[in-house]
């Protein structure tokens, strides 16, 4: 088996650019931000290019428009080209959520800069082989806390949580590190500015990098009701500083030498990259009167908001209109992208979404142990819920307006998804 890594800057301006943020971009730089690459080629046998960017997200136009083109330079099939996010919160935007979006010259320039390091990967590939570990670590807290209220979002030390950091270590021919890929469950929210910042899966990469050479890959977790577990003397969760990110990083980049310590090696040579469309369920849109209830204070005066919540406010706004135009064909489903990649014994599951821990542990049920099961993997669509999270409520569960989705998902989301995972398994 061949591979070749590298990573570009992406951190804005580029080319005179800025992309929308949720935080002002222009205040300065606490870390840059990258785009990580790796090409594998299985020598007959398939391939892959995996993309990890420092980016809050990436939506369906923008995603198509960049696989399009890497699947053009590589020869590669789509469902081979894995676009993923970190979803750090300190980071551009790069999708339609509230009035923002990514379409633009800064994201054509970070699109130009992928382009050209993969045409030269091709030339740079090696032989290699990869080995699998699994370390271990612990900042992270399930963050829906169910009380007589409904649930909150605070932390849940008895909710669902995924401690585990698995590791997808890549060795040339002399056994030498010269990259890797880790995963953990956790949101990158410690930080919310001021200055741009790849959070804590930026600042651990960087560590990772600078500790071993190479380049190391973030594949973001299925962590929609997961984050980290940093709280006030109420037990609350606090607003953070820098040092709370570094430390957070240097905790993942212990859990990754955790996994590198103790490695096995990956057995095969083939590359099975298989990808599925499939129907989530839908409820039914929004009356009339519930829509007038959602914007009754989106009037309110703009000058005592942030800047964050005016564009809430204006991309509710917008929702609500497209919800007024669907009412003659109301959709019943949203189509999610349910992907796997086999790299040896290794299987990466990814699915196109904020979606709940619980889904990640389902597609580990169905593959097999040595999954790595992804959120945020070719497209951040919307938050993706349990049924019973539906019925508790709570953020995740109403944040669906702000994706510009039409309807909430209808109960029977979950078994849906899981019929998609049993599919993409029979196809894999």
């Amino acid at each position: 088996m061949l591979a070749a890594f590298d990573k570009v800057v992406i951190t804005p301006p580029l080319d005179g650019t800025w992309p929308d943020a949720f935080i002002d971009l222009k205040t300065g730089v606490l870390d840059d931000i990258h785009a990580r690459l790796l090409l594998i080629d299985a020598q007959g046998q398939g391939g892959a290019l995996l993309v990890s960017l420092d980016v809050l997200n990436v939506g369906l136009p923008e995603m198509q428009r960049l696989e399009s083109a890497l699947c053009h330079v590589t020869g590669l099939p789509s469902e081979a080209v894995w676009i993923m996010v970190s979803h750090s919160h300190s980071a551009p935007i790069v999708g339609a959520i509230d009035d923002y979006t990514g379409l633009g010259p800064w994201w054509s320039a970070v699109c130009d800069r992928i382009i050209s390091s993969v045409q030269t990967l091709g030339r740079r590939l090696q032989p290699v082989h990869f080995e699998h570990g699994i370390g271990t670590c612990g900042f992270n807290v399930n963050r829906r806390l169910v009380g007589p209220d409904g649930c909150s979002m605070l932390p849940n030390e008895e909710g669902v949580c995924d401690k585990r950091v698995p590791v997808l270590a890549c060795r040339s021919e002399d056994n030498s590190l010269i990259g890797l890929c880790y995963s953990y469950c956790c949101h990158p929210t410690i930080l919310l500015g001021p200055q741009i910042s790849g959070d804590y899966p930026g600042q651990a990469s960087l560590a990772l990098e600078e500790e071993h050479g190479g380049v190391a890959l973030f594949l973001p977790g299925t962590f929609g009701n997961v984050r980290p577990h940093l709280v006030d003397d109420r037990g609350a969760f606090r607003t953070c500083i820098p040092e709370d990110a570094a430390d957070s990083a240097r905790q993942l980049q212990i859990g990754v030498n955790e996994g590198l310590a103790h490695t096995e090696d990956v057995e095969g040579g083939t590359v099975l990259a298989r990808r599925l469309l499939h129907d989530l369920p839908l409820d039914s849109l929004p009356t009339e009167t519930e829509i007038d209830e959602i914007l009754s204070t989106q009037w309110d005066d703009a000058a005592g908001l942030s800047a964050v919540a005016h564009h809430q406010h204006q991309g509710l706004r917008q929702w609500a209109q497209s919800v007024e135009a669907a009412r003659a064909q109301p959709p019943t489903a949203m189509v999610f992208r349910f992907s796997s990649l086999r790299i040896g014994s290794v299987q990466l599951v990814g699915m196109s979404g904020e979606f709940f821990l619980e889904y990640g542990m389902r597609a580990e049920e169905i593959f097999g142990p040595q999954t790595i099961a992804l959120g945020y993997t070719h497209g951040c669509q919307s938050y993706v819920p349990t049924d019973q999270a539906l019925v508790e409520g709570g953020y995740e569960t109403g944040a669906w307006k702000r994706f510009h989705q039409l309807a909430p998902f209808a109960q029977g989301v979950e078994a849906a998804v899981g019929d998609a995972l049993l599919q993409l398994k029979s196809m894999s």
